[in-house]
C-alpha cells in the first residue's frame, strides 16, 4: 500500500472531480423527484406513508448535497489562494479540512446509494403489485 502523502495538487484535482460528481448527483436527485411524483412508486393506498418517507429522505439528501457543494467550492477557493501565494497553507488548516471533506463526501455517497436502493426497491414493489391480477 502506498503511504505517500497526497499533494495539494492531487487534493485540488480530487475536489474538482467531486464537484463534477456533485452535479451528477444533482441530476440524479432531480430524476428521483420526478420518479416520486409519478405513479411508478406511488400507486396509492397504504403506500402513501412510504412515499412521504422517501420524499423526506430525498429532501435531506438534496440539502446535504447542496451543503457539500458549498464545502467543496470553499476548499477549491482556498487551494487556489494557496497556489497563487495569496494565503499561506498553514493558516487555512488545509489538511484538517481535507479529512473532514473526504469524510463528508464518503458519507454522502453512501447515503445516496442507500437512498437509491430504497427508492428502486419501492418502485419494484409497486411494479409487482400493479402486475398482479386482482
Amino acid at each position: 500500500m502506498n503511504n505517500k502523502p497526497i499533494t495539494l495538487q492531487e487534493k485540488y484535482n480530487l475536489t474538482r472531480q467531486w464537484m463534477s460528481d456533485n452535479r451528477y448527483f444533482g441530476n440524479e436527485i432531480s430524476f428521483f423527484k420526478k420518479l416520486l411524483e409519478s405513479n411508478v412508486v406511488s400507486p396509492g393506498g397504504n403506500r402513501s406513508v412510504k412515499i412521504e418517507h422517501l420524499r423526506g429522505k430525498l429532501r435531506v439528501l438534496d440539502a446535504n448535497r447542496e451543503l457539500m457543494c458549498a464545502y467543496l467550492q470553499n476548499y477549491i477557493e482556498n487551494l487556489e489562494l494557496v497556489f497563487r501565494n495569496i494565503l499561506p497553507e498553514e493558516g487555512l488548516e488545509i489538511n484538517e479540512k481535507w479529512e473532514v471533506l473526504k469524510s463528508r463526501v464518503t458519507k454522502f455517497v453512501s447515503d445516496y446509494h442507500s437512498y437509491k436502493d430504497e427508492l428502486f426497491t419501492a418502485a419494484e414493489e409497486t411494479m409487482r403489485a400493479v402486475a398482479q391480477p386482482v
